[in-house]
């Protein structure tokens, strides 16, 4: 099995689990606002996202549901640990190819 193998069927699934991160719930309409609500499968705490339009534009905020002052803080955490596992995996799978082709050289030379 070549070296790259791994490290690239880890990175699609943590791509996969960025996909697959939200899922989004029932829309509700108050005249100008709209409320979206999405749970967060990582942390498992639920939002809603309100959208209030307005001659000025469209304001756009975002709280958990039910409050919790260390929800943000959570999500964000939950989210920097996958972009760095992700970052991670993608130097080692560079790594793993740029050895492959490196091996595969050197047989060729050695086979000469």
């Amino acid at each position: 099995m070549p070296r790259w193998v791994l490290p690239a069927t880890i990175l699609f699934l943590i791509g996969v689990a960025f996909v697959f991160r939200w899922e989004y719930g029932p829309v509700q309409y108050y005249g100008l606002k709209t409320a979206v609500y999405k749970h967060d499968r990582w942390t498992g705490q639920d939002w809603v996202k309100i959208y209030e339009s307005s001659y000025e534009g469209t304001k756009i905020r975002e709280n958990p549901v039910p409050y919790d002052r260390d929800a943000r803080k959570n999500r964000e955490t939950a989210t920097k640990i996958g972009a760095l596992a992700a970052f991670i995996t993608f130097i080692w799978l560079v790594l793993a190819v740029q050895a492959s082709v490196y091996s595969t050289r050197s047989e060729k030379r050695n086979a000469i």
